[in-house]
């Protein structure tokens, strides 16, 4: 079957990155026409498929001989979704075992009548619209293989609504739908598969974009089942991961701008005047992959602007904020628990409070661990965050930071981390007065007027009052743990 191929926008993150590695890999154009079930061969074992570097062998019912061939298998992440056998052909039809001495021993071997061949058949099964581009014509029924997203209803009910009907799309977009693997950032996390797509509305854009950093995250020793992007953190958690990505990426766009060495395509994440006007997200998707992939996140991240100046703001003034993330984690037997580094991740990435979660973190953590050490810079980066994204006073920050720094050296001195535990509990206003007073008097500290005033509505110093007291107890415990000589160095 002939079709035409169409290489305009469709809204579809998936689809619309399909595209752009047809063009890109494939070299087709739009307008072009093609031969459909050769150029999904052609898709499938030039692109698709790829030499795993063992070999086997099977009794080639043809020669009478044993022959020797590469095994091969679906490149990741397709292989998480594509569950499509690979052909052999038999006399009879069914699996039969031909059985000979080799070097002395008995050994058995499959009976084909060629190498396991890789196929994906692709069926024009009706016409009508096409679900995608709107294409009024000849039609696909959806497999998982094509749009991995899209599975019964039964199964899956948090990503499409569910429809008595089966999904159609025309063959172009599901063309596109097998190619978008190839344009895919995963990253494997034990059972945990996430998955990252770039997205614009504007796809001339998008594949500049692309384009231009390939370069900045590619390479060999990436280039595995495990994962296709280098990370300054990642886990379990999708924005963790996220994260982890964007910062990278960010940290070599910073050395390109402090450079004045920055490709134009990038002016719009980095917020320069000559900035292109086209919208530009991070597509995440993460999932379990054991035996098919059941999906349990998904998020579409549209502010990489302003996250891109939150990371400038910290490296200007001298503050890596991925050491200081990386560490929001903690040893459990074999494995990580990395819950706190993913609700941070959260909280950056929503530009909300992150405190919280460093304060239960480092009390609950850190602090319980055999050989606890405080986290270099932490009182930098949270002031720098408070100040960027929550509009927080820098006096108000840096008094926070400076009576937490003293209360946590007295505590230290005077063995009172009971204190400090007291602090970090408190649950009302009241509760925190009375702790601030039993510590002014059992430390013989005074503690700064501004953070005992109270204001209307609860609020001290402008903030409310809860986010005063989390800051507090997260400076006061992170200058607990330095001991003297015994410091640690934390980023190891």
């Amino acid at each position: 079957m002939r079709v035409k191929i169409s290489l305009e926008f469709t809204g579809n993150f998936w689809i619309d990155n399909g595209k752009i590695q047809l063009k890109r890999l494939l070299g087709l154009e739009n307008g072009q026409e093609i031969e459909l079930q050769e150029t999904v061969d052609r898709l499938v074992n030039e692109y698709l498929v790829k030499p795993t570097g063992n070999r086997k062998e099977f009794y080639n019912s043809l020669t009478g001989k044993l022959q020797s061939y590469e095994k091969k298998n679906w490149v990741s992440p397709a292989d998480v979704f594509i569950k499509v056998t690979p052909k052999t052909k038999t006399k009879a039809g069914k699996t039969q075992k031909y059985t000979c001495m080799v070097d002395g021993k008995k050994k058995e071997f499959e009976i084909w009548e060629h190498p396991p061949l890789y196929q994906i058949k692709i069926k024009v099964t009706r016409k009508g619209p096409c679900i995608f581009c709107g294409d009024n014509n000849a039609l696909v029924a959806l497999k998982q293989y094509i749009y991995p997203f899209l599975v019964e209803p039964s199964k899956f009910s948090n990503f499409y609504p569910s429809l008595d009907t089966p999904y159609h799309s025309c063959p172009v977009c599901a063309l596109a739908g097998m190619a978008a693997y190839l344009g895919t950032l995963y990253r494997r996390h034990d059972n945990n598969l996430h998955m990252f797509l770039f997205h614009s509305d504007d796809l001339g854009f998008l594949s500049q974009f692309l384009d231009a950093i390939r370069p900045i995250i590619a390479s060999e020793e990436l280039k595995s089942k495990a994962t296709n992007f280098p990370a300054d953190f990642s886990g379990e958690g999708l924005h963790e991961t996220m994260l982890g990505f964007l910062f990278y990426v960010f940290s070599k766009l910073y050395e390109k701008e402090t450079s004045a060495q920055v490709e134009e395509v990038f002016f719009s994440l980095l917020g320069q005047e000559k900035s292109a006007q086209a919208h530009l997200i991070l597509v995440g998707i993460s999932g379990q992959a054991n035996k098919g992939f059941n999906m349990t996140g998904f998020t579409e991240f549209s502010k990489l602007e302003p996250l891109y100046r939150l990371y400038r703001s910290w490296r200007t003034r001298g503050v890596d904020p991925s050491p200081i993330i990386k560490q929001f984690m903690t040893k459990e037997g074999k494995s990580r628990n990395s819950i706190w580094r993913e609700q941070v991740a959260l909280g950056i990435t929503e530009f909300s409070e992150i405190a919280q979660s460093i304060e239960d973190f480092i009390y609950n953590a850190r602090a319980k661990e055999d050989n606890p050490y405080p986290i270099k810079d932490l009182s930098q980066f949270l002031g720098i965050y408070h100040q960027e994204v929550l509009k927080m006073d820098e006096d108000t920050i840096k008094l926070l930071a400076g009576f937490g720094h003293s209360l946590g050296n007295k505590c230290r001195e005077a063995n009172e981390m009971g204190l400090l535990y007291s602090l970090r509990n408190a649950k009302n206003i009241d509760d925190y007065l009375k702790i601030i007073n039993d510590i002014q008097f059992r430390l013989e500290m005074t503690a700064p007027e501004a953070l005992i005033r109270i204001e209307k509505g609860e609020r001290i110093a402008g903030q409310p009052w809860q986010r005063i007291k989390t800051l507090l107890s997260i400076y006061a415990m992170n200058s607990f743990l330095w001991k003297g000589s015994d410091k640690k160095e934390e980023n190891k």
